[in-house]
């Protein structure tokens, strides 16, 4: 990585993939703020779920080409002189043990995502993360190469970035419902791929401070103020790029609230543009057996909605189920519920809905006492007598 490719490389990845954390976590809580979880990757819409998983393709692929660039290209092939470690190489080892454990995190997020043979929830693969991001810290902290002079002081100011990284991932996996762990986490890698490029325009391009040069692939200054003044531009230059960052990162957020935004004059939430969608879901809440075949839970969904959206339809590879699979699902079966009686957290919703039996009129109990208790014959002239008269009256008509 001491040259100008070796930091544009990886900074690339880490832009790209700390960019689109931060526009899926924003789109994604706007849209859902109630549902909203911490993701270590997000899904890429559109093309009929075709490129979902092209963040983990390009996590996977990416750092295994960088693998392969460090640890076979730059070392060439010659990893043992006189039966130890090659020590001309040892940085391009320390780089590849890094780029490793980010080809594993990204394989085994694909491992857990596309088959059944490692399910594992996001919060495990948060952990995973922050032990990638641990392992670069500690390469950069440590390295071989010993670093120093303007040179160290560039990879301190990355050292502070990664452990940011850290503390978001290993915050991601004890909050896994935060909004602003989730945000920080994808602003922590962005800026990380930017001082990537900021550190190779500056050390191996054309920003290198006045006083200072590279001379065979390190960076010495002719004086201590040109050390210092090279510091200060450094300090200018993070501050200007994490300043951008959160102009971008509120812009995205005030374009998304405009876009995905949920219209502030709908009160409840869950508005929904017809009866259809209820009438369809009252087979399936009526017939157990019908709803344990062709439903199942909603991942997260929040309690305080109605139970039509607390479920969903299993996905059968069309566009609906066939008549005889309903057929063969519902058999001989005769368990019917005829009434559904409300679930603890949908009463508060029909306190609403239901009528107050508070208020009592006294034309509908008449009628009711008349019809289900005395069952009298009504007559047209009794009928009216009733309905106009006081009650002490009507039971002497009776």
């Amino acid at each position: 990585m001491g040259s100008f490719k070796g930091h544009a490389l990886p900074g690339t990845l880490f832009l790209v993939v700390g960019v689109w954390h931060i526009w899926s976590s924003v789109v994604r809580f706007i849209s859902n703020p109630s549902s909203f979880r911490v993701r270590v990757w997000h899904p890429v819409p559109g093309f009929n779920d075709r490129i979902k998983y092209l963040e983990l393709y390009v996590v996977t692929i990416g750092s295994f080409i960088d693998l392969c660039i460090e640890f076979l290209y730059s070392t060439h092939l010659k990893f043992f002189v006189d039966g130890v470690l090659n020590p001309s190489h040892m940085n391009d080892f320390e780089h590849s043990g890094m780029l490793l454990m980010f080809f594993i995190l990204g394989f085994i997020a694909l491992l857990s995502e596309k088959t059944r043979l490692l399910p594992l929830p996001q919060e495990a693969l948060c952990l995973i993360a922050a032990t990638a991001f641990t392992a670069e810290c500690l390469l950069f902290f440590f390295h071989s190469t010993s670093h120093k002079g303007l040179e160290g002081y560039y990879h301190l100011l990355l050292v502070f970035l990664i452990g940011l990284c850290v503390i978001s991932s290993i915050a991601g996996a004890i909050c896994p419902t935060s909004f602003p762990v989730d945000l920080c986490n994808g602003i922590a890698m962005t800026l990380q791929g930017l001082w990537f490029y900021q550190t190779a325009f500056t050390l191996y391009g054309p920003m290198m401070p006045q006083g200072c040069s590279l001379k065979q692939n390190s960076v010495v200054c002719r004086s201590i103020d040109s050390e210092v003044s090279g510091e200060f531009l450094a300090n200018f230059q993070l501050f200007s790029l994490v300043l951008a960052v959160l102009v971008c990162v509120v812009g995205s957020y005030v374009y998304a609230a405009s876009r995905f935004g949920v219209s502030r004059t709908v009160n409840n939430s869950w508005a929904f543009p017809g009866f259809m969608i209820p009438l369809e879901m009252l087979a399936f809440e009526s017939i157990p057996k019908l709803k344990n075949e062709c439903q199942e839970d909603v991942e997260h969904a929040n309690n305080a909605c109605p139970r039509m959206c607390k479920k969903k339809f299993i996905k059968s590879g069309g566009t609906g189920f066939p008549l005889e699979f309903f057929c063969n699902a519902l058999g001989t079966t005769k368990d019917i519920h005829s009434i559904l009686v409300p679930e603890l957290d949908e009463q508060p919703l029909l306190a609403h809905i239901v009528e107050d039996t508070t208020n009592v009129d006294p034309i509908v109990s008449s009628w009711m006492q008349l019809l289900t208790i005395e069952k009298v014959d009504i007559l047209e002239r009794s009928l009216r007598e009733r309905s106009v008269k006081p009650s002490s009256e009507k039971e002497s008509l009776a």
